[in-house]
């Protein structure tokens, strides 16, 4: 099986019972994998991890060490490198769901994040050593409230729109570029709630626009986005990219809705980019943005859910 590279000092220590009020992790990655990274944030999260070459059991058979560790741990964290190299680590994610251990992937290649995507197993798509995502991500995963995540017990919510994506396009092309019309925005936010609805949101709330003061424009209640992203998960639409001085407006109107000392993940859907808009896309870090096209686009083969994990990993991994 497989066995994360780890200092000896650590060996006894992380495979005996933690202290009161501190949850274990079993790391399982493949061999020569440096998890010091994703030891030293689990520990700033209140857990202590060890591996299996950590483990305890003199004579013990490879399959009852994977048991044993898998059966010690809270929560399972499973780094996947090629598909070869992952052999193990596969076996032992299975072993994990068959015990229904709360389990985290984090990959780095998008073959790997697949088998997410695939199964409902939460993942991050970051490479080990990456400080910012992980911390993120793994601070989230903890966070969540655990439930069994195997593919057995876990069903999507959200599904791909197919060839229904294909009208609503045909609606969006329609529409005539008017810079600044509140018909327009009107109209762009009418087939954005009707594909969130296409895909299978069935809880979401639409503001209303009363003169100057607005609310947000749409609030989506999504399993799937959990435990990356808390509900509700805000969404305004723009006819046009705002510049830098709106979105920072639209910054103040997610943060007040979202209360105070909270951080969570928003989404702008425009109608039009502004030449700057490449420019725009990193001013606040849990803002993403895509065009209406690209949203309609993407959702033909993808789920809602699948789809902002995509944009949020993108943007943590500085892609996006």
């Amino acid at each position: 099986m497989s066995s994360a590279h780890t200092r000896p000092k650590r060996r006894k220590k992380s495979a005996k019972s933690p202290t009161r009020g501190e949850r274990i992790a079993f790391i399982a990655a493949p061999p020569g994998t440096d998890t010091s990274v994703i030891r030293q944030l689990l520990q700033k999260h209140g857990t202590n991890a060890f591996a299996l070459d950590e483990m305890d059991l003199p004579g013990a058979s490879l399959s009852r060490l994977v048991r044993e560790a898998i059966d010690r741990a809270d929560v399972v964290i499973a780094v996947l490198a090629g598909r070869e190299e992952s052999r193990n680590v596969l076996i032992e994610v299975g072993v994990a769901q068959g015990l229904k251990k709360p389990t985290l992937i984090i990959a780095a290649d998008e073959e790997a994040t697949s088998l997410g995507a695939e199964t409902g197993i939460p993942y991050l798509r970051a490479k080990p050593n990456n400080f910012a995502a992980l911390d993120f991500g793994l601070a989230q995963f903890l966070a969540a409230p655990h439930h069994h995540n195997s593919a057995l017990a876990t069903q999507k919510e959200t599904q791909p729109l197919g060839d229904g994506a294909d009208a609503l396009l045909a609606r969006l092309r329609r529409i005539k570029p008017q810079p600044g019309s509140k018909d327009n925005e009107r109209l762009l936010q009418d087939i954005v709630v009707e594909a969130l609805k296409a895909s299978g949101i069935s809880t979401l709330s639409v503001g209303q626009r009363q003169g100057d003061a607005r609310s947000i424009d749409i609030a989506v209640w999504c399993n799937d986005l959990e435990p990356w992203i808390q509900n509700p998960f805000l969404i305004e639409v723009k006819g046009n990219l705002p510049g830098q001085g709106e979105l920072d407006a639209l910054v103040k109107r997610f943060s007040d809705a979202f209360g105070p000392g909270i951080i969570s993940w928003a989404l702008v859907i425009y109608g039009e980019a502004a030449p700057q808009a490449h420019r725009l896309k990193h001013l606040h870090p849990h803002i993403l943005l895509i065009s209406a096209e690209d949203f309609l686009v993407s959702l033909r083969d993808t789920a809602f859910g699948d789809l902002i994990r995509k944009l949020q990993s993108e943007r943590l991994d500085g892609r996006g």
